[in-house]
């Protein structure tokens, strides 16, 4: 049997987030509920998801994170050239720090303490969290680390499931307390000096041909490595033995924060690629 159309119908609309032009819309067919509902924002269709799912606004967890911020004295971080390029239309200066997928559906809000944090003589970084939020279900609520350094202004979202983060999947039981949300904010702050020691190695330690080889093999755009690693496909060709580690990681961050046709998503997939690619090397994250 071939089947050219199907077609649902709308049972049960849930405005409970109108304010935010949102419409959940509950899906019948066949006169029966399904188990499935459609997120409508702005007469856009975002996701059809379980009807389970637990929308939570992103301008909400905009609120929260403004809160929680200011609470630890962090101030959010805003690169407008890289911030601009997919924000929704009219809400610029309203999301201030916000990073964008190109639907405008997922949202990281990055946000950095005010010290600067020697790494061996080399460079400063300030550390601080990222807030991740989705309305489409591809992204639950959390919160992990994040670092900025000051030489090419880049930012790092660190993502490493051994560091301390919050993470809370859209589901019924999702219930923003404030006190929970800031005392795991507070525990990824504190881990962040892992971070900062795994920097310092970087520092250290000069590129060798086991670290090209991991760099060249690895998934990360070849337009991304810097023009002392050179490859043909994922086979090593040259590298220059006078780089460090530290060389390479800033190299790569700053070609992918940097890199405005990239939407946050991309961005973020690309700095889990390199530390997945460094993780067996540089140990403590």
């Amino acid at each position: 049997m071939s089947v050219e159309k199907i077609v649902f119908d709308v049972g049960k609309i849930d405005q409970t987030w109108e304010k935010y032009d949102i419409v959940q819309a509950y899906l019948v067919y066949n006169e029966r509920q399904t188990p499935y509902k459609a997120i409508l924002k702005g007469n856009k269709l975002v996701a059809i998801v379980g009807r389970g799912y637990q929308v939570l606004p992103n301008e909400i967890v905009k609120q929260v994170a403004d809160d929680i911020a200011s609470k630890l004295n962090a101030e959010p971080l805003r690169v407008a050239d890289i911030l601009a390029r997919y924000m929704p239309r009219g809400a610029r200066f309203e999301w201030d720090n916000a990073y964008f997928s190109k639907d405008t559906w997922k949202v990281y809000l990055p946000y950095v303490l005010s010290e600067w944090h020697d790494i061996d003589g080399r460079d400063k970084c300030k550390i601080g969290f990222a807030f991740r939020n989705s309305i489409d279900g591809t992204l639950a609520f959390s919160v992990t680390g994040f670092t900025f350094r000051e030489v090419c202004s880049n930012g790092v979202f660190i993502g490493y499931r051994e560091l301390a983060r919050y993470y809370h999947k859209h589901t019924k039981s999702l219930k923003i307390d404030l006190d929970s949300v800031l005392h795991h904010t507070m525990e990824v702050i504190t881990s962040m000096e892992k971070v900062l020691d795994a920097y310092r190695k970087m520092v250290e330690l000069q590129l060798n041909e086991q670290i090209a080889e991991s760099i060249a093999k690895s998934r990360l755009p070849r337009k991304l490595l810097p023009p002392y690693i050179q490859t043909e496909g994922t086979e090593l060709v040259w590298f220059d033995e006078s780089k460090t580690v530290w060389d390479a990681y800033n190299d790569i961050t700053e070609r992918i924060w940097h890199n405005v046709r990239q939407d946050v998503v991309t961005k973020n997939r690309m700095f889990d690629q390199l530390h997945k690619t460094l993780k067996p090397i540089i140990k403590v994250i």
